[in-house]
């Protein structure tokens, strides 16, 4: 393979980032009274997050605010870390609506779960981790690094853990370029498919398990996606190809990389994480919960399909259904057939107008050098 390094701001070391605060975007006073006004309007309405159009959550004021967080997520380092919105005299469900009307600002909710959940909670519920059929958001302890199902991962801090539970992102290009310095042969494996479980999400007529390379590309544009536990929950499976020496060996460098290049941070209840999966892989440090059931660590999560999104290989169809840039696509299929909270995009509230708006200001590409 004639492969090459990954160039743009989507390549990062979290070490340096973590020498400075940069990477951190504040609200202004100004953005939260806008937020709070929008809060207020849903809420005399009475509307239910699934019944917010993105029209209803009516911030003009920040049109512009979101359409610049919209390219730094395609365009820039594809993450973004919101800091200053004070949410402690919210009710849990003030704060759902706040979130799913921000969310609505820059894409569409789909689902997370075989059980139709589109606004997650992340918190210890005692699920066990490495079954077939778990998902890490409802354990506890740490998780490895990793990338969710949706063009644009969301996470609201609501309460942290009594200690412990930082937040760990990692450049998926940043860990590309390591490997093609250091070990060429095995990245060459992870431009290969790999199996990876479903872990018991699947549907009537879809296999327990699927087929996508770790690293891709189309068209120029770099995207990656690794969940290791997937990796190994499908090698329970039969029909499963047993994982070979070397893609073992590139697993394990992937995710010695991650921690080498990760950067790390505690974030505070108001924060507000956005994530590019497609280049940006995450994970958590253990942690050590509240003994009081009502103080546990919390997070509300969100997935969102971006009209703003990249292109993606034909090899990904199999899991985001479209493959083609800004297209309503990710998420998990329910019983139903429904994967998204809208049928289109028209449907969510966004016009062509506002479509045109975020991608005229993103839609560049990530080339390889030359």
């Amino acid at each position: 393979m004639d492969m090459k390094p990954v160039v743009g701001p989507l390549v990062w070391d979290g070490k340096r980032l973590a020498e400075g605060e940069d990477w951190i975007d504040r609200w202004s006073a100004s953005d939260v009274d806008a937020l709070w006004t929008a809060l207020d309007a849903v809420k005399s309405r009475a509307l239910a997050p699934e019944a917010m159009r993105r029209g209803d959550f009516a911030v003009p004021g920040l049109r512009k605010r979101f359409i610049e967080l919209g390219r730094q997520l395609e365009s820039g380092r594809g993450f973004v870390m919101l800091r200053g919105l004070p949410i402690g005299d919210l009710s849990s469900d003030d704060r759902k609506l706040l979130f799913w009307g921000i969310g609505m600002q820059l894409g569409v909710p789909i689902n997370q779960t075989r059980h139709w959940q589109l606004l997650a909670e992340v918190k210890d519920v005692g699920e066990k981790t490495g079954t077939g059929t778990s998902r890490a958001f409802r354990a506890p302890g740490p998780l490895r690094f990793h990338c969710d199902l949706a063009d644009v991962l969301g996470l609201l801090c609501v309460r942290n853990a009594e200690w412990g539970g930082s937040s760990q992102i990692v450049s998926a290009a940043a860990i590309h370029n390591a490997m093609l310095a250091r070990r060429p042969d095995l990245l060459e494996v992870l431009y290969e498919p790999f199996c990876f479980s479903r872990q018991g999400e699947e549907v009537a007529g879809e296999a327990p398990w699927y087929e996508r390379p770790v690293f891709a590309e189309r068209d120029g544009h770099f995207t990656s996606y690794f969940t290791r536990t997937f990796i190994e929950s499908a090698q329970r499976i039969d029909g499963v190809a047993r994982l070979t020496e070397r893609q073992q060996e590139a697993l394990v460098m992937v995710s010695a990389l991650a921690d080498e290049l990760g950067l790390t941070f505690d974030m505070q209840p108001g924060d507000i994480q956005l994530l590019n999966s497609h280049v940006t892989y995450h994970s958590r440090t253990d942690y050590r919960d509240h003994s009081d059931p009502a103080q546990k660590r919390t997070l509300l999560r969100l997935w969102l399909a971006t009209p703003f999104s990249r292109p993606l290989p034909d090899a990904f169809a199999n899991f985001y259904g479209s493959t083609a840039a800004g297209a309503l696509r990710g998420g998990l299929e329910h019983a139903s057939g429904r994967r998204f909270a809208f049928v289109d995009w028209q449907d969510a509230g966004w016009n062509a107008q506002a479509v045109a708006a975020f991608n005229s200001s993103s839609a560049s590409t990530f080339e390889r050098s030359a």
